[in-house]
């Protein structure tokens, strides 16, 4: 019980802070709370109101509604800026329009009701590719191929074990262990775990051979 109010609570004070300033980078730097923590914790009030609004459009059940919204933000990182219309339109030459947003979380919804997999390519492909458009990133999501479950997981045994390193030659201990750095430096700003993220650098090494 005591665990649950400490919970509730913490979600309130994570919330309150992120309605004020509402942008991660600043949260973290001034507060000191991890994007992971503020991802995990502030889940309806991180959704722009156009997405709020139209939860309903994305899936029957509510809370997948709001999962799939919050992915298409996070994808794109976007970070609400306030209106534009006394602003030019120079200053923010790679602004993630909101509709953009929708735009991809309906997609991401379609691609939901087929398969978990397509739901991953496209969410990867927005991940790659934000200032595309929807057509463009979908398109891109098709040159996604799947890796076999049985490279990550050789790739990752490798990352976690010096036995293993230790019995490579020197060139490519050195690629495992900046790649590590890489998933490190990656989860701590994107939040999660840095093996969340392998997959995703395992596909850019692959589509940069091909």
């Amino acid at each position: 019980m005591v665990d649950r109010e400490l919970t509730a609570e913490l979600i309130d004070v994570v919330t309150k802070i992120w309605n004020k300033y509402q942008n991660m980078d600043i949260i973290t730097k001034e507060f000191g709370i991890p994007k992971d923590v503020i991802k995990k914790y502030v889940k309806f009030a991180r959704l722009p109101k156009l997405l709020q609004d139209n939860l309903n459009t994305l899936h029957k059940n509510p809370k997948t509604a709001m999962n799939i919204a919050l992915d298409a933000c996070d994808v794109l990182d976007y970070v609400p800026i306030g209106p534009l219309k006394d602003r030019p339109t120079c200053e923010f030459p790679e602004y993630i329009s909101v509709f953009s947003v929708l735009d991809l979380a309906k997609e991401l919804a379609k691609a939901k009701s087929k398969s978990r997999y397509d739901y991953r390519k496209l969410k990867r492909a927005a991940r790659e590719n934000p200032n595309k458009s929807i057509k463009q990133i979908k398109i891109e999501a098709k040159k996604i191929r799947k890796l076999p479950k049985n490279r990550i997981r050789a790739v990752w045994a490798h990352l976690r074990s010096k036995k293993l390193q230790a019995r490579m030659k020197p060139e490519t201990a050195k690629k495992y262990k900046a790649l590590a750095r890489k998933l490190k430096q990656t989860a701590k700003e994107r939040g999660g775990k840095p093996k969340d993220y392998l997959k995703e650098f395992l596909w850019m090494v692959s589509k940069k051979r091909n």
